[in-house]
């Protein structure tokens, strides 16, 4: 019995350090001064912050000091009331809450009724001086709005100060996209979905890549970041999913590009035969208005493209073991004498390379160096479903939950001579 209880009092440790370690990364936190008109500080201010968006209601009490603090609130945009008797309300509207920041909001009361009530239009804070990170905070607004190539929404990350994309070519770079933050080395970043780890063990890329339309924003971090996040050194990426509010929401979306549409690059013959398909949904609204909420997100990907490569094969005259076009001197690996004219007679012509000769192309190009053409079609599909369900038990309390299925397959054309095409197929 003392074991079972023993094994309870474990989890509900792990639970409750779990459940802190996601607030600090997927909530923000807003907190300010409230004084009068002389500079002092007035406690006992009744502060209400409200979300009228999911109904979500926060009211606490100045200090002694005057000051008021109130964390764990998700990313929104908040309605912040001050009010106490002998003093006018002061209501500022629009405070935006970014993803992992600290918002202040300070109020100068003035002498008056409560009834009388001073409205002000809050502007997002040009500086977060509650904390000392470097970064930039990308809400949906800008992710859906701004040009974005193949909707990957990690594009936009180069838009912050200290940002540079990957080196073309290297392996993350032509994976799920990665970047280079105040100099460090692009598996040095640290990708966090909702709070949750989503760096690949193996490679230190993006796992997960969520859907732009479910995203309510992303917060990249460069610098001087909090110790909280730990892990690398280089950005923290932390994105945040949406959540329903009390009206129902809904969008059907396709992108589609053709080669028809394109034009012929430069330094090609012809265009390539190139289709590309994005297409999807996104629906969220109320279960239980003001207190449950969902969103459900489902997007799709198709494209095949028409690549080529070039490489070296024998030619037909070396195939017959003719090398007098080589400028070198081909000898006979048993006496070390040179064999005339560069031509390897057929009786000393391996059997066995002759065997490995016929998993050669033959040359379809007269360029001397690079005499092979190959080609395929290049094929890749991508699905990402994704549900999530926030619930407010009360106005102290609230819970989420969110699952997310991925799947990717990609089958790479015939680059090399003899190389069967490659299938790439993931599931997460």
């Amino acid at each position: 019995m003392n074991e079972w209880k023993f094994r309870l009092a474990l989890l509900g440790l792990c639970l409750l350090v779990t459940t802190a370690g996601l607030a600090q990364t997927t909530t923000g936190r807003i907190v300010g001064t409230a004084g009068d008109e002389t500079g002092a500080v007035i406690p006992g201010v009744e502060v209400t912050i409200t979300d009228s968006a999911t109904g979500l209601v926060r009211s606490l009490i100045t200090g002694e000091s005057g000051v008021f603090s109130a964390p764990s609130l998700p990313p929104a945009s908040y309605d912040v009331q001050a009010s106490l008797p002998g003093f006018q309300t002061e209501l500022r509207t629009g405070v935006v809450l970014p993803v992992g920041a600290v918002v202040t909001v300070d109020f100068v009361l003035r002498v008056g009724a409560v009834s009388e009530v001073i409205e002000v239009t809050a502007a997002a804070p040009l500086l977060e001086s509650e904390t000392a990170s470097l970064g930039q905070v990308l809400d949906s607004e800008k992710v859906t709005d701004m040009p974005l190539n193949k909707r990957h929404f990690m594009f936009l990350t180069t838009l912050t100060t200290g940002v540079q994309p990957s080196v073309e070519g290297s392996n993350l770079a032509n994976q799920n996209f990665s970047l280079h933050a105040s100099g460090s080395r692009e598996r040095d970043n640290n990708f966090l979905l909702d709070g949750v780890d989503n760096n690949d063990t193996g490679n230190a890329q993006l796992v997960i890549v969520p859907s732009i339309e479910a995203l309510q924003e992303f917060k990249i971090q460069t610098s001087t970041y909090n110790a909280q996040f730990g892990r690398a050194g280089g950005a923290v990426i932390n994105i945040q999913t949406k959540s329903g509010t009390n009206e129902f929401h809904g969008t059907f979306f396709e992108f589609l590009r053709r080669d028809r549409f394109d034009a012929r690059n430069f330094f090609s013959d012809k265009k390539g035969n190139f289709k590309r398909d994005q297409f999807g949904f996104v629906l969220s609204g109320p279960i239980v208005k003001d207190r449950t909420h969902f969103m459900v997100n489902y997007e799709g990907t198709r494209q095949n493209q028409i690549q080529s490569s070039l490489a070296r094969v024998p030619t037909t005259a070396q195939r017959a073991g003719d090398f007098s076009a080589f400028s070198g001197t081909i000898k006979d690996p048993i006496t070390g004498t040179a064999f005339p004219g560069n031509i390897i007679p057929a009786s000393r012509q391996s059997a066995i390379g002759k065997k490995i000769l016929q998993f050669y192309p033959t040359s379809n190009r007269s360029d001397t160096k690079n005499n092979y053409l190959s080609g395929g079609t290049k094929i890749e599909q991508f699905d990402i479903y994704t549900g999530r369900v926030d619930h407010r038990i009360n106005d102290a309390n609230n819970m989420w939950g969110r699952i997310t299925w991925q799947e990717s397959y990609r089958e790479n054309p015939e680059f090399q001579a003899g190389v069967q095409p490659q299938s790439q197929h993931q599931k997460h």
